[in-house]
């Protein structure tokens, strides 16, 4: 029988899957990058409160500030790689 724990966000690797949730990753690949399963991603994500469809959907105050703080080192590289494209 596996021991359980209470979800406290004290922990790093609970912590950095709440951060990958609320940048809209999905739970395989944070299962992936904090070996906990998918399960126990979804479990600590609801726990959290934390909707993946509202970054996603760009309705989340974390959307805003992604594109608010990295709008100006992506769109100039969007700007070379599409140019090439479609000249």
């Amino acid at each position: 029988m596996s021991k359980k724990t209470k979800i406290t966000f004290a922990d790093d690797n609970d912590l950095f899957c709440a951060f990958l949730g609320e940048v809209g990753w999905h739970s395989r690949a944070i299962s992936e990058r904090t070996n906990l399963t998918e399960s126990q991603v979804n479990y600590r994500l609801k726990k959290a409160e934390i909707k993946r469809k509202s970054y996603r959907d760009g309705e989340s105050k974390t959307a805003e500030l992604v594109v608010r703080n990295c709008a100006g080192q992506i769109m100039p590289k969007l700007r070379r790689t599409l140019g090439k494209k479609f000249a």
